[in-house]
């Protein structure tokens, strides 16, 4: 009895070193992860001005929020904003109030949300398979050209995406786990994650999940499996998360519901009213662009899903729900009248999992074929670019700063180089050579991204508010004549009026609350801008002629310009 006594104590102190040392390995990991990527989606996160219209837009509504303490009823510009939940604003508000208003301190939020994001991947590739899927998954979706690009913007996309992710890969780790307290753990994450989704981008955030989960369990006639998804205990954890904000701003806000729910959810998904519309076929050429530079292992990760038939395909039962989560994303929004790119990001989760999966068994000796086939179309397709570039330069060459050329030529350079090395590697049969080097491309592409998108002409008014700044008195009016550009506002530090023009997204805040004193209109205009109020007026070049004649000549005093604004005042 002793001898047994002590022998199951020894197998319990070694199943909890075990235990340790795995839960240590993951730290490191996840470690390093944040150190690299830590650096490149922080470090140069604050070299170009807020981008018009959306990054002025989702600083300057948090900025609002930390100034008049309404954390409930958003505000842009003083007028009520309900096109959106307010978790992200939330988020950014706590940014902008420890760090100030600053291009770091709005773009924070969008990079640590990407930061989690790709240690939400490593740590499901980790349990779902093992060490090295996690760690390429992480590095695959993390280095992606559109998942990088939208952590260094601005929007709401990012959030939602990262929350939707989280969610459905805390529903895949539950299910590796019979009925017990760390399944039911794992499911109490889901419908959290899930919960945060909707508090950052409405409805989609529940939608998502629980449609792909429900196509899922279609697919592979898994009906009994659904009473041990804690739907019970789910629907309180659920409702506990998303239920206090709407019910308050519906207090606060008797219109809201209808124009929250229905204006924005619905009639945005069914009318092409907001122009953006795009053909069906729009998201399904652009997803294996956003995965650049891993683009050209895209066919054969798929297609590994499959190898075996659908009987095999059936027992791969996570890839099936990650195929089912990215079709699901594409088919959606593609039979939408808005179609925006940043609407597919949540794709990129399940993508990065499956090719994860895939690349770490080509490291291990396996899919060696379709490795060598990729590394190959990668360098083709770089070859393919480098031979683009100069006709591109040419095409955009309106849209670029002359400062852009260095940067692009160290890109290019970079690229070509890589793909060089990868050829040489190739035919020496140098697989996972080929792979370290596409790794520093794609170190290379994020750490050049925001030097480069710098140099890209578009509108700023951060110069002009900075030197307009230090002139304004507390009585003083500031006006956007016949446009709204929300970075002005912003970098401000204070709400503006507008002159002859209402913008579509502050329609409904207009009809809600009396703001005709800010929101001024032809001889209204004309007549203040004539009293003895000092007031200035931000207007674009092209637009000047226009200003002129509207409120008289005399009263016109150029105090401020630039290539593409000027700002006067009317003494």
């Amino acid at each position: 009895m002793i001898v047994h006594y002590l022998s199951l104590n020894i197998d319990s102190w070694v199943s909890n070193e075990r235990v340790i040392s795995l839960i240590m390995k993951a730290f490191r990991d996840c470690v390093l992860l944040l150190f690299v990527f830590g650096f490149l989606y922080l470090a140069f996160s604050g070299v170009r001005p807020l981008a018009n219209p959306d990054e002025g837009r989702y600083v300057e509504i948090p900025r609002e929020m930390v100034v008049t303490g309404d954390w409930v009823s958003p505000r842009l510009n003083g007028v009520l904003y309900f096109e959106k939940p307010p978790l992200f604003y939330w988020m950014q508000a706590v940014a902008l109030k420890v760090g100030g208003i600053n291009e770091v301190s709005g773009r924070f939020m969008p990079a640590l949300l990407g930061l989690i994001g790709i240690l939400a991947t490593y740590i499901t590739g980790r349990r779902l398979y093992d060490r090295r899927t996690g760690l390429f998954a992480a590095a695959i979706l993390g280095s992606s050209l559109i998942y990088f690009a939208l952590s260094q913007i601005i929007t709401l996309d990012i959030a939602v995406s990262v929350f939707t992710g989280c969610s459905l890969f805390s529903f895949l780790i539950g299910l590796k786990y019979p009925l017990s307290t760390q399944r039911r753990l794992w499911f109490v994450a889901f419908y959290i994650f899930m919960g945060l989704a909707v508090l950052s981008k409405g409805l989609i955030g529940w939608v998502f999940p629980a449609l792909i989960i429900f196509l899922w369990t279609i697919l592979l006639g898994k009906w009994k499996d659904l009473a041990r998804y804690y739907m019970g205990m789910g629907l309180l954890i659920f409702l506990a998360v998303t239920v206090p904000w709407h019910v308050m701003a519906a207090r606060e806000n008797p219109e809201f519901l209808w124009f929250y729910f229905v204006h924005e959810h619905f009639l945005r998904y069914l009318s092409s009213t907001h122009s953006r519309v795009q053909p069906f076929w729009f998201f399904f050429a652009f997803l294996p662009l956003g995965l650049l530079p891993w683009t050209s292992f895209l066919p054969q990760s798929v297609a590994s899903i499959f190898r075996g038939g659908w009987q095999a395909a059936k027992e791969r039962s996570t890839e099936l729900l990650c195929l089912v989560w990215i079709l699901f994303i594409l088919f959606f929004f593609s039979l939408s009248k808005s179609k925006l790119i940043p609407y597919i990001l949540s794709a990129y989760f399940p993508l990065a999992l499956i090719m994860g999966r895939y690349m770490a068994q080509a490291w291990d000796g396996a899919n060696t074929v379709g490795l060598k086939w990729g590394l190959r179309a990668y360098t083709w397709l770089i070859l393919g670019l480098a031979t683009a570039f100069p006709f591109v330069l040419e095409h955009k060459s309106e849209d670029v700063t002359f400062e852009a050329i260095p940067w692009l030529a160290l890109l290019l350079g970079a690229l070509i180089l890589s793909a060089v090395l990868i050829h040489f590697f190739t035919r020496l049969g140098k697989l996972r050579h080929g792979l370290v080097v596409l790794m520093g491309a794609a170190a290379c592409i994020l750490a050049l991204f925001n030097p480069v998108a710098g140099c890209f002409k578009r509108p700023s008014t951060r110069e002009m508010a900075y030197a307009l700044k230090p002139k304004l008195q507390e009585q003083d009016r500031v006006f956007h004549a016949y446009d709204y550009f929300h970075d002005f506002t912003t970098y401000l530090e204070r709400t503006t009026s507008l002159a002859n023009h209402s913008p579509d997204e502050h329609g409904f805040g207009l009809e809600l609350e009396d703001h005709s004193a800010r929101y001024l209109e032809g001889q209204a205009f004309r007549d203040f801008w004539q009293s003895s109020q000092r007031a200035y007026a931000l207007v674009e070049w092209q637009k000047f002629d226009n200003f002129k004649n509207d409120v008289g000549a005399d009263y016109c005093h150029v105090v401020l310009t630039d290539f593409n604004f000027i700002i006067v005042s009317n003494q």
